[in-house]
């Protein structure tokens, strides 16, 4: 059953019963209360009417839409944003919002889990997206219960990010699809350096820091100058940068099930340290 489980969250149509509208709120509520459940807790609850239950909301709605979309890690006192969930949160707090973070990690996901070929590079009815994604899942042998619902949702997310919009008189959908940004070997690890210096500690030798820190301080780093680099951007440019000399930096295994790890060729790392970074 467990690994069964497992897959189902990491193919298919994601699970988001939280609505779109309150994305932020959970997000800023995560960001005020990391490391702090209860008070993750109160501040989602406050989102909501008097009369919603901590079931219904945070433990089915809020939390496991942000794990579904990869913007969490951590369980109970753990809880914290992930890269992704740093620069989304940054994006929908912004005055005007800008969801291009979030339009790209959900192009991310939909890469990934193979929900993009319903497009097809022209206009598709609602109805029509509807029913492919939903033939899609019963092909592949994924999750019962209410996979319309659930498609819809997803749909609904993308129109949000503005992956999606809606001609007036025709109800069509078009795809928007958005161009990753461009970042050289330098940049990338120019950013990787000073973040590295940031988050260690003062200690003789090389600190060892975990990687998904510096994840998010690389993709606020980005952010701060206009781009987006998501976790598995991330990923790819430091596979790049470890392909050559490697700059001096060393990877560190993982001794247990940790979240968020760098992966490169089988290999899960879950930390990482700089030679030479003073």
């Amino acid at each position: 059953m467990a690994p069964e489980r497992r897959k189902r969250k990491t193919e298919g149509v994601p699970v988001l019963k939280l609505p779109p509208r309150h994305l932020r709120g959970v997000l800023d509520a995560l960001r005020s209360n990391e490391f702090d459940r209860d008070g993750f807790r109160i501040g989602v609850m406050e989102l909501f009417e008097a009369d919603k239950d901590e079931k219904s909301v945070f433990r089915g709605m809020a939390v496991p839409t942000l794990r579904s979309l990869g913007l969490m890690a951590g369980f109970d006192r753990e809880m914290r944003l992930t890269a992704n969930g740093s620069i989304v949160g940054l994006g929908l707090a912004r005055q005007p919002m800008d969801r291009a973070p979030l339009a790209v990690v959900l192009q991310d996901i939909e890469s990934r889990r193979n929900l993009d070929r319903v497009w097809r590079g022209k206009p598709v009815r609602e109805a029509e997206a509807v029913d492919m994604l939903i033939e899609q899942e019963s092909a592949e042998g994924k999750r019962a219960g209410d996979v319309a619902g659930r498609v819809r949702r997803w749909l609904g997310y993308l129109e949000f990010a503005g992956l999606l919009e809606r001609r007036e008189l025709s109800g069509e959908l078009v795809r928007r699809p958005r161009a990753p940004a461009r970042i050289s070997k330098r940049e990338f690890a120019g950013k990787l350096r000073d973040c590295y210096r940031t988050l260690s500690p003062r200690t003789v030798g090389e600190a060892i820091v975990p990687v998904e820190d510096v994840r998010r301080c690389v993709a606020q780093a980005f952010y701060a100058d206009g781009r987006i680099l998501i976790s598995s951007g991330f990923d790819a440019c430091l596979e790049r940068l470890l392909i050559g000399a490697g700059e001096g930096v060393f990877l560190h295994r993982s001794m247990g099930a940790d979240e968020a790890l760098f992966v490169s060729q089988g290999v899960g790392y879950s930390s990482l340290s700089i030679r030479g970074h003073r």
